[in-house]
């Protein structure tokens, strides 16, 4: 407003207006940084779905208690982030007289502290959720169990009157090595350990005297120190 004169006088609207630019100007640094850790959240959220759900889908497995118990615990961290965020960056009140400079001066003080300790709440909780995810990830991809039936084929050919190929194939999960046995009619018997591949899977190949049929074992120790055996017979 103006007096008589046309000076400008200062107002109790003046002092509130340079008390709001003081106030937002504290918040909205503040809550940039909010904003992108909430939006850091949602993305961590969703890559960790997508890793987890393209896992499944391309390996069917089972998860022990650990594994599963580190996925829980990150989707709580990664929830846990998200809020912290929304929480830094909501609104907050202060009341004081903006005509009253040390009033005005506080209230800008509390409201800096106050996000600041927000912002590094929810920071440290990004952190610790983007730990949990590196974890839990990898917890899985090491613990998690192949969900399938140990499976073997044998396949006899017949390459001249005096030699057989005998091809034993198959997959076996949760070990690293097989022991296959093949015994002819006769008694002779051929033994061979197999490395297992990542996915399970082991071929071997023997070359033996024709037979009319040729029995097949294969044993091997699973995760749990279990001894296991998958009986064959195969006749020509």
């Amino acid at each position: 407003m103006a007096d008589d004169n046309g000076l400008r006088l200062v107002d109790d609207l003046y002092w509130l207006e340079k008390a709001a630019s003081l106030v937002d100007g504290a918040v909205a640094l503040k809550k940039e940084s909010a904003d992108r850790l909430a939006t850091a959240a949602g993305w961590l959220a969703s890559i960790f779905a997508l890793v987890i759900t393209t896992f499944f889908a391309t390996r069917v497995a089972t998860l022990d208690r650990l594994a599963l118990v580190s996925c829980i615990v990150t989707v709580i961290l990664i929830v846990s982030a998200y809020i912290t965020s929304l929480h830094a960056g909501s609104v907050q009140y202060r009341d004081f007289d903006p005509r009253m400079p040390d009033q005005v001066s506080a209230a800008y003080r509390d409201l800096a502290i106050s996000i600041s300790t927000r912002l590094r709440l929810a920071t440290l909780a990004m952190i610790l959720a983007a730990v949990a995810v590196a974890c839990s990830i990898a917890l899985v991809g090491s613990r998690s169990t192949p969900d399938y039936a140990p499976q073997a084929t044998v396949r006899i050919n017949s390459l001249s009157d005096a030699t057989d190929d005998v091809v034993v194939t198959g997959r076996i999960p949760n070990t690293q090595a097989v022991t296959i046995v093949v015994q002819r009619p006769n008694g002779l018997t051929s033994v061979r350990s197999v490395a297992v591949g990542p996915s399970g899977k082991f071929a071997e190949l023997f070359t033996a005297a024709p037979a009319s049929q040729y029995n097949t074992r294969i044993e091997w120790t699973d995760s749990k120190g279990s001894q296991l055996i998958l009986l064959m017979r195969s006749v020509k």
